[in-house]
């Protein structure tokens, strides 16, 4: 994370976004309008807001690589169990790279989890791509890509 901080204290985490609604405006002209929108969007932090990806568990990370115009190209879907029991799927397209580094579970005990979405952050990068980190309890994943499409369900 290099503008949201998460703070690991005693009873859990604390998180500071303060800054990042300055950081998506200053990006704004660099990134598609759905994309503004959605690192933008007041609900994106709200841990109140059935949008808000924090809390939310990972059900499938799915890679697919496929033949386009003679070009091999990536893309990755990302399927979360939302905090409120909604479905979040989040699309990426042109991926130009991707790690997914899974940690032992700590608690529950006896068991494998990737654990609650504790925080995301979206940032641009200088050669035009775009980096979408999702920090989990026991794991991390860090996605490079062009474009990027968000749904809800309830």
């Amino acid at each position: 994370m290099k503008i949201i901080k998460l703070i690991k204290q005693k009873d859990g985490y604390t998180l500071d976004s303060s800054l990042y609604a300055a950081y998506a405006e200053s990006v704004k002209h660099k990134v598609q309008k759905h994309i503004y929108s959605f690192m933008s969007n007041d609900w994106h932090y709200n841990t109140q807001d059935h949008r808000c990806l924090h809390d939310a568990k990972l059900i499938s990370f799915t890679t697919t690589e496929f033949e386009e115009k003679e070009t091999s190209n990536c893309k990755i879907a990302i399927l979360l169990q939302g905090a409120y029991g909604n479905k979040i799927s989040l699309f990426y397209t042109n991926v130009t790279s991707y790690s997914c580094k899974k940690t032992k579970t700590q608690w529950p005990s006896e068991t494998s989890t990737h654990g609650d979405l504790l925080i995301d952050e979206l940032l641009v990068n200088k050669n035009g791509t775009l980096t979408h980190e999702l920090i989990f309890e026991d794991a991390r994943i860090i996605i490079k890509f062009l474009d990027l499409t968000y749904r809800h369900e309830h």
